[in-house]
């Protein structure tokens, strides 16, 4: 996540087209929101088997 942040902030000072900077804005977005998703459904399934299991 930090580095998600320093990129948005660091972009925010570079001059890029501004349809390039939403489209990275766009992808470093979608990339922070699935890894979120991902931990989550990890733990469900991990708690799952856990549960499965005992």
């Amino acid at each position: 996540m930090c580095s998600y942040y320093c990129i948005f902030f660091h972009s925010k000072h570079v001059r890029i087209d501004s349809k390039k900077k939403e489209h990275i804005l766009l992808i470093f977005t979608t990339l922070a929101v699935l890894k979120d998703h991902l931990n989550y459904i990890v733990n469900l399934t991990n708690s799952f088997f856990i549960i499965v299991l005992f």
